[in-house]
């Protein structure tokens, strides 16, 4: 189960949902799309915020996807960045990796 504690820069995007709150609906990963089927948990981070440059602001939530990953990917709320912290397992076979040069 790799664990990244910084996090792997990620794509990502979000929509709000009912509760305007927002919730993720894709990510990049290693060049391939993974479309977000189900979200089990959602909690936010916000600590630091009194040191100068420590600031530690992030949105977490833990999603299923298409591809049939189950992982942890945070939204840093100071950078706007996406992260991929933590991958649980895979239900399916995922996509293979595309050809690299």
């Amino acid at each position: 189960m790799p664990v990244w504690t910084e996090g792997v820069p990620i794509r990502g995007s979000a929509k709000p949902d009912e509760a305007t709150e927002m919730i993720p609906t894709w990510f990049v990963w290693r060049n391939v799309r993974h479309n977000v089927e189900f979200v089990s948990e959602h909690w936010r981070v916000h600590t630091n915020w009194w040191v100068d440059g420590g600031e530690v602001w992030r949105h977490y939530w833990q999603v299923a996807t298409d591809s049939g990953f189950l992982v942890e990917i945070y939204r840093d709320m100071v950078s706007e960045l996406w992260y991929l912290e933590r991958v649980y397992g895979c239900t399916s076979e995922p996509h293979p990796k595309p050809d690299m040069p």
